[in-house]
């Protein structure tokens, strides 16, 4: 309703600023009325415009009082009502219905949690003044205001800091827009050539101005944006669709080749479509039963239970192992590392419980050294091998008793490539000065996704280690690729084969993870992962011929449209295919 009213009015209003046919003009008459009724009618829509686009709103409000079809006065008391009333509806939904709203789409794709997370600790810090910030500071307000009403905050008094907020807020937008309107508006017009179309450019250039500049202004604004270009440079910060669509092609063209698109997930007949996508990652280490000496202790919580009724059997689970915290959950079903967290208390084990409805594994936490093992072995050849390994360094931070630690990760030359990660992950401390000298790490989370920073560490192969992962391979009929996810205290030891623990395992699209070094080419990173797709093909290929099940394209895809689609709608997928538990 508020999309077809905003249209409405910037139809109406551009044919009376523009003129128009004798139909614009009746459409005009049943808008406009007489005397007040229009005025309302105008408001009304600019409010409604406001629920989609704030800043587009004030914009287009401030250009169409340029060019004559509202006046000044509408456009600032209708933008400001559309904010005002925005705002405390946002505080309204945090204080009514509260982290439930987190978890239903739209809004969990809005409104993230963990900048919610962030605006709590802001306002218990800083109190009020937060909120009247928040409307000056990019991505803050929504999140701020949300928080302000899960904390139960006097209703009254911040309906009265929105209204300040916006009332100095809307005067700047609108009006600046106003008078580069009318400073800019024939200028542009007259270059473009088209009135309407002369509008729209200005609109789109003063958007762009607000959306840029504004944030430039800010030292964090800056830094964020330096970190923006630099991510655009360094491969390993590519976004993920971008990085792998050279893959994705060759795989695609492998799949051709072969006569079979998804022949590659029978890579791994003993493993749901190979491990594609949605496995279960207990499945998998239940199938490979690694040695007792190799396992980290673990149990699984169905979904869809209370979070204090998963408490008792998180507590019930460590009372058994013999565990105290720190421990790990994680989604069962899940991928780089999200949804990952290490809790070191009852109320973080029930914050962390909550906010997932699915399948969770609680583990046991191993200290020590990060590496990913990524193994294969041809169904023909005696015995498997390292292709690659990775060791993961958690990055960190050094306090000089005089940033905190949100300006810390900004003025660091490597974490501000991943900023927004950090920011996000350390919410809670962002304002805490740490003391001259005291490093401070920034995640621990051994994904890169998650802010690892993962590098070669090929060299530390040996052939004991070799050794030791493919007899541990061998235990899982019908494994034959994917990486072992390890921890170890002792370097020496591991190049021994011995005293480490398997923390995950993962299928066909894991891959070698060391091409995520900064030190590799990027030709260098292409030719290994090509590489490696042909490898995956050949041994897929293999076991099909050898009686394991042929796949078909339309469960690879299936897979994905369940996992990436219907979950995300918060809708539980049926298992497409059965694993092939020995092979034919």
């Amino acid at each position: 309703m508020a999309v077809g009213a905003a249209g409405i009015v910037v139809l109406v209003l551009a044919t009376r600023a523009y003129g128009g046919d004798v139909a614009s003009s009746r459409v005009m008459q049943l808008v406009n009325g007489a005397g007040d009724s229009g005025l309302i009618v105008t408001i009304a829509a600019i409010i409604l415009a406001s629920f989609i686009s704030e800043d587009l709103t004030c914009i287009g409000s401030g250009l169409l009082a340029a060019t004559g079809a509202i006046s000044i006065t509408t456009a600032l008391v209708g933008c400001f009502l559309g904010l005002w009333i925005g705002d405390v509806g946002i505080y309204w939904g945090g204080r009514l219905i509260g982290r439930r709203l987190l978890k239903i789409p739209p809004f969990k794709w809005i409104i993230k949690e963990s900048a919610v997370l962030r605006g709590t600790a802001w306002l218990k810090r800083r109190g009020a003044m937060v909120v009247f910030i928040g409307r000056f500071v990019p991505g803050s307000r929504m999140p701020t205001y949300f928080a302000s009403g899960l904390l139960h905050t006097n209703a009254a008094a911040f309906a009265i800091y929105f209204a300040l907020a916006s009332a100095v807020w809307v005067p700047l937008l609108v009006g600046g827009t106003y008078l580069a309107g009318e400073a800019l508006a024939d200028r542009i017009v007259f270059v473009v050539g088209r009135p309407m179309m002369g509008l729209i450019a200005l609109g789109a250039l003063l958007l762009v101005a607000v959306k840029v500049i504004e944030p430039l202004c800010s030292h964090r604004g800056r830094r964020l944006a330096v970190g923006f270009w630099k991510r655009k440079l360094l491969w390993e910060f590519w976004p993920s669709w971008v990085a792998n669509m050279p893959v994705v092609l060759h795989a695609l063209w492998l799949g051709v080749k072969h006569d079979n698109l998804a022949l590659f997930t029978a890579g791994n007949p003993g493993i749901e479509l190979g491990g594609f996508v949605g496995e279960s990652k207990t499945r998998i280490l239940n199938d490979l039963d690694p040695p007792a000496e190799l396992r980290l202790a673990m149990t699984l919580l169905a979904a869809d239970e209370a979070p204090a009724d998963r408490l008792v059997k998180v507590r019930a689970f460590m009372d058994r192992e013999g565990l105290s915290y720190p421990i790990v959950l994680k989604p069962d079903v899940g991928e780089r590392g999200k949804g990952v967290h290490v809790v070191r208390s009852d109320e973080q084990a029930l914050e962390v419980l909550g906010g997932c409805v699915e399948a969770m594994i609680v583990q046991e936490y191993a200290a020590g050294e990060d590496f990913g093992i990524f193994y294969y072995r041809h169904p023909t050849a005696e015995r498997g091998g390292v292709y690659s390994i990775t060791r993961k360094v958690f990055p960190v931070v050094t306090g000089d008793g005089r940033r905190t630690l949100e300006q810390l990760i900004l003025d660091d030359p490597r974490a501000v490539c991943a900023a927004k990660l950090y920011l996000r992950v350390n919410a809670r401390r962002l304002d805490y000065v740490p003391p001259d000298g005291k490093t401070v790490q920034l995640c621990e989370i051994g994904n890169h996704a998650q802010g690892a920073i993962f590098m070669d560490a090929r060299d530390l192969k040996t052939p004991e280690m070799e050794a030791a992962f493919d007899r541990v391979a061998r235990r899982f009929k019908g494994f034959y690729f994917g990486r072992f996810d390890v921890r170890t205290r002792s370097i020496e030891e591991f190049q021994r084969g011995e005293n480490f623990k398997i923390v995950e395992l993962n299928g066909v699209t894991s891959g070698p993870s060391h091409v995520y070094d900064p030190s590799i080419p990027t030709r260098e990173v292409y030719r290994t992962l090509f590489q490696q797709w042909r490898i995956l093909f050949e041994i897929a290929a293999h076991n099909v011929a050898a009686g394991a099940r042929k796949p078909t394209a339309r469960q690879a895809f299936g897979a994905l449209w369940d996992y990436y689609v219907l979950r995300g709608l918060g809708m539980r997928p049926k298992p497409r295919l059965q694993t092939d538990r020995v092979m034919k």
